[in-house]
């Protein structure tokens, strides 16, 4: 099976956002945050003497947690967003091909097969296939790319199944 598709820089947003969103590395990083602000909150000012003060401080270092990571989050996507171009190979036409030998990449800048048994994971998240060959690294197959959503979830399928079979 192959199909061609167009990458652009809002599928690799949503490439981002929803790794981000599923990573347990995501929510560990704002646990960590949060210890560290809580940790230098009661270096600096000594324990709490009341509930509420707890629950604010608590409060507080979560609130911070959050806040470091989308503040991670969104300088490491506007990184690659930037460095992100055609001539390398992650923007534009990619065409992909599946088969029992793996999983076939063609850019302006590389080709490259990927055998099934180096593939992490292989899932659909809404209108989008995403094919985990390391970690960190995806190839991005949204559903826009094929004639129908028939078409989208057949090659889905197929790319599982080599994969589980591999």
């Amino acid at each position: 099976m192959e199909i061609t598709t167009n990458i652009v820089r809002s599928d690799l947003l949503k490439l981002n956002l929803s790794v981000a969103l599923r990573s347990k590395g995501t929510y560990y990083f704002i646990l960590g945050i949060s210890l560290l602000v809580l940790c230098f909150s009661f270096y600096k000012s000594g324990l709490p003497d009341s509930p509420v003060l707890w629950a604010t401080a608590f409060f507080i270092a979560l609130f911070s947690g959050f806040l470091g990571a989308a503040l991670s989050f969104a300088i490491n996507v506007f990184c690659l967003l930037i460095m992100s171009k055609q001539s390398n190979g992650v923007l534009g036409t990619h065409i992909y091909q599946i088969s029992e030998a793996g999983l076939f990449e063609k850019t302006d800048a590389n080709e490259t097969l990927t055998k099934w048994s180096g593939v992490l994971s292989v899932k659909v998240h809404g209108p989008i296939l995403y094919i985990q060959i390391a970690p960190g690294l995806f190839h991005t197959i949204p559903s826009r790319s094929f004639s129908d959503s028939k078409a989208f979830i057949d090659f889905a399928n197929a790319a599982r199944k080599f994969w589980e079979h591999a």
